[in-house]
């Protein structure tokens, strides 16, 4: 049996009016407003490997360039001209990697992601830095059989070198206050259990 190849390139683009945006953040809370007119490109590639039966690898990278081609924003009597400025919150890299092996009823699957370094303000005076190498995972599973009940297993560690990262952004954040840290190091444990029938 050969190696499964399979591979996909897709690119994609739109224009709104009146595109609705999150226009601040005060405690907790969103405000949101109508922007001019946006303008939304980018590309989406992936590849898929099954070299054996017992090891596959799955891959994706998205290029995203989201930009306003028209925003005013009022600022009591100045009025700001955002054209051109990239849309906050969105990274314009995104790259997702998994390696699945298979070794008899055991499953390990390794996970590796990671995200561009994205604005947190509709201006772009608010940098907020990527991911870098990214965020690792690991989850394991297991499979048997016994009799008429499934024993299922599982473990993972998420985020398992403890980076350290911004998770989320408060788009247009009080007094700059946009980051979210993500969570570190993590792991949890669980039994499924099914049956069956015959």
């Amino acid at each position: 049996m050969g190696t499964l190849i399979e591979y996909s390139l897709a690119g994609f683009a739109s224009r709104i009016r009146d595109a609705v945006i999150q226009a601040r953040e005060v405690d907790g809370r969103a405000y949101f407003e109508n922007a001019g007119r946006v303008r939304n490109r980018g590309i989406e590639c992936g590849l898929a490997l099954d070299p054996w039966p017992w090891l596959s690898f799955q891959g994706a990278y998205t290029f995203a360039s989201y930009r306003f081609s028209e925003y005013r924003v009022r600022t009591g009597a100045t009025t700001d001209t955002l054209d051109g400025k990239r849309l906050a919150g969105i990274p314009r890299h995104f790259f997702r990697a998994t390696l699945s092996l298979r070794p008899g009823p055991v499953t390990v699957l390794l996970d590796q992601t990671t995200a561009g370094a994205v604005y947190g303000d509709d201006r772009n005076t608010l940098l907020v830095k990527g991911w870098g190498v990214g965020v690792t995972s690991i989850r394991v599973r297991g499979d048997w059989l016994r009799g008429e009940t499934a024993l299922r297993p599982f473990a993972a560690v998420q985020n398992l070198f403890d980076h350290k990262y911004v998770g989320s952004v408060n788009i247009n954040g009080a007094a700059g206050r946009v980051l979210e840290p993500a969570a570190g190091r993590s792991a949890y444990v669980g039994m499924e259990l099914a049956w069956v029938g015959r």
